[in-house]
């Protein structure tokens, strides 16, 4: 599963990315400084 994770690289996103992405899943971090598309065209 795809899944965007807002604040990745706050207190709670350090943690819970790594644990996304063990698990299989395709993670996206987004923030002030990584910004996303999250239009239709862009995801898959």
């Amino acid at each position: 599963m795809r899944i965007i994770v807002v604040g990745g690289a706050s207190t709670i996103g350090r943690r819970l990315v790594p644990a996304l992405r063990s698990n299989g899943h395709d993670v996206v971090v987004a923030g002030r400084t990584v910004h996303v598309d999250l239009t239709a065209q862009a995801l898959p």
